[in-house]
């Protein structure tokens, strides 16, 4: 728990959360460390009662499991499976939102996706992977904010806060085609110009599955296996989405354009 700081009295009930949050993604609060109420509030000097607020939040968050009579501690969020499970809960969110935003779609709200798929192709001329990331968080982001649904927006930032604080230290080491980023996003894109419901989400679940299965690859398989017998891995799933992803892939629009190209 040395890890941790002390907090200022005014902001008990919005430090605490992000501290214990932010330890634990970026693994100084390891997998199995035992979340204890009174060493915390010790570390952080503040009083039991926001500490047990938080930790109830990172349970509710995937980012602790709490076992009878022995306590909370913190989950696993750096497997094969914790990422599995990350990136089908973002399949879900995310086509949800595709299917309540399009029938009520302003065109002019694309604009931030628009932007996030340009930064992407500028950022891949570069060869920075990290920009990359950071713009297909907010063309994400953009995308679930389109559906209007502040409940939507609150569990997909809590799924999305675990999935990219575990992507983008580790972007470097993905083997992906960095150039096409920005064009597999304009499927989305062009797809929702479109009003495609059916094409967007399933150029989104090919970029969902895609990336999580290349983060997973360079995860230590802890489970011993690619899952429960009989399970189709999401390599699997990938594979059954791209002959069709293929066949429709005409919707596209103009490629952006950096300052300064040719």
């Amino acid at each position: 728990m040395d890890t941790l700081s002390p907090v200022r009295a005014s902001s008990l009930r919005d430090a605490v959360l992000p501290a214990l949050r932010t330890a634990i993604l970026d693994g100084r609060l390891a997998a199995g460390t035992r979340l204890s109420e009174s060493e915390i509030g010790r570390v952080m000097r503040v009083s039991r009662s926001p500490v047990r607020e938080a930790i109830a939040q990172l349970e509710q968050e995937g980012l602790a499991e709490r076992f009878p009579n022995r306590g909370a501690f913190v989950a696993d969020v750096f497997s094969r499976r914790a990422i599995a499970e990350l990136a089908e809960v973002r399949n879900v969110l995310e086509c949800f939102a595709v299917e309540l935003a399009v029938p009520r779609l302003d065109p002019e709200e694309l604009a931030p996706l628009r932007a996030a798929t340009e930064a992407m192709d500028c950022a891949a001329a570069r060869r920075d992977l990290v920009a990359i990331g950071e713009a297909d968080f907010r063309f994400h982001e953009g995308l679930v904010g389109l559906a209007r649904q502040r409940k939507l927006c609150h569990l997909w930032s809590g799924v999305a806060a675990q999935y990219w604080a575990l992507y983008l230290p580790r972007i470097q080491a993905l083997e992906t085609d960095i150039d096409n980023w920005g064009h597999n996003h304009r499927l989305i894109l062009g797809a929702l110009v479109e009003r495609r419901i059916d094409l967007a989400s399933m150029y989104l679940q090919f970029n969902i599955l895609n990336s999580a299965e290349q983060l997973r690859d360079l995860l230590p398989d802890k489970e011993g296996g690619s899952g429960a017998p009989g399970e189709p891995s999401a390599r699997g799933r990938i594979s059954r989405l791209f002959s069709p992803l293929r066949e429709a892939d005409t919707l596209r629009e103009g490629e952006g354009r950096c300052d300064g190209e040719d």
